[in-house]
């Protein structure tokens, strides 16, 4: 059971980093895009 729980804890913690790494390459984007 700790090692599933494990797991999903990393999958969470992942989950969390990608969702910021995505808006923080989306707000570079757009701010490029209003440059323009």
């Amino acid at each position: 059971m700790t090692g599933n729980n494990m797991k999903n804890r990393v999958c969470v913690m992942l989950s969390l980093e990608s969702i910021t790494l995505c808006t923080s390459t989306g707000n570079r984007t757009n701010k490029l895009i209003n440059r323009k």
